[in-house]
């Protein structure tokens, strides 16, 4: 988690950060390989949903384990949700053998993405840790 990241107002400039997020923390063997399966899975469906939120996802082979990221933006970028740009990003990404394994996760955290209260707390909260907290105990009750 990474809090109040400045970057390029496009989607793409996003990934490009998550790509290289994940492959700093050793989630990701080639961060071009999934900044490339991101995008076209971009490319496919747009990924921001309401309350301000995108969640980009794929499977890829340049991915080692199942990984959650979220980003709050210091400025939304625009995923082409329903009420404008986006601030927090919950990108999702598993290895490209994990069969709908990110799907499920997808829906887990949807679930929560829903509640007004839920989000709130993750824009206000102080510190990632306080934010993964926030993340960890509700999509645990999903």
């Amino acid at each position: 988690m990474v809090f109040d990241v400045e970057v390029d107002d496009h989607p793409y400039a996003v990934l490009a950060f998550l790509s290289e997020l994940l492959h700093e923390q050793q989630r990701c063997t080639d961060a071009q390989q999934l900044l490339s399966d991101l995008w076209d899975r971009e490319l496919k469906m747009d990924t921001g949903i309401p309350l301000g939120i995108a969640i980009p996802h794929c499977r890829s082979t340049a991915i080692t384990e199942p990984t959650v990221a979220m980003l709050r933006l210091a400025r939304g970028v625009d995923f082409s949700g329903p009420d404008g740009p986006s601030d927090l990003i919950f990108c999702i990404a598993c290895p490209a053998t994990s069969g709908r394994e990110h799907l499920k996760i997808l829906s887990r955290l949807s679930r929560r993405l829903v509640d007004q209260t839920f989000v709130d707390s993750i824009r206000r909260a102080p510190t990632p840790a306080v934010a993964a907290a926030h993340i960890n105990q509700a999509v645990a009750r999903s």
